[in-house]
């Protein structure tokens, strides 16, 4: 169970932005994140959360590509500084960034946007003597880059699990021989 009593999503109608291009592959994400939330809860949402996540942005996917959860790694590569081994709560601000474009994108300059997960599990540690650790997920909240924890660890043993909820922002990487036919950027284009 990755989560609280049952969770169904269906696709819904999202508008896209231009993530990327790795090689000959355009990579999408939504404009904002999904109007459903997804509950995640303990061991199980820590270590099936990213598989659920994929899982439901895959739903974006089909004959024109394949879609998965935004990651860490996504993010990280618009960044100035390497957060991907970390475990931390920052303030994301528009100098964190290669480019201003991306806190616009990812952040939504810190304003406005719903929490979302990003399909990226970490764990936080207790100072370096301890035992003690907290089993997290990834995600953006209120201009702010997090792990929300799910479990606690002490002494070889879970000691709580907590449960926590937000949506998620979908990548589809269309595939080579699409093609982009009318539309004026604006207005958007049909995808051939």
């Amino acid at each position: 169970m990755y989560g609280v009593g049952n969770q169904t999503h269906i696709r819904e109608t999202l508008e896209w932005k231009v993530l990327d291009k790795q090689g000959d592959q355009v990579r999408l994400i939504s404009a904002t994140p999904t109007s459903f939330s997804l509950i995640l809860k303990g061991t199980s949402g820590h270590s099936g959360g990213e598989s659920r996540i994929d899982g439901l942005c895959a739903i974006y996917g089909g004959s024109k590509g394949t879609a998965q959860g935004l990651k860490i790694e996504d993010i990280q590569t618009c960044l100035i500084n390497d957060y991907t081994s970390s475990n931390w709560v920052k303030t994301i601000v528009s100098s964190d960034w290669i480019s201003s474009k991306y806190h616009e994108l990812f952040i939504n300059n810190g304003s406005n946007l719903p929490g979302y997960w990003l399909s990226s599990n970490c764990f936080s540690y207790g100072n370096a003597s301890s035992s003690e650790r907290e089993g997290a997920m990834r995600v953006i909240n209120n201009g702010w880059l997090s792990c929300w924890s799910l479990f606690h660890w002490s002494s070889g043993m879970v000691r709580e699990q907590y449960e926590e909820q937000a949506r998620v922002r979908p990548v589809v990487t269309l595939n080579s021989n699409i093609e982009l036919i009318g539309g004026n950027g604006t207005t958007g284009w049909t995808i051939e």
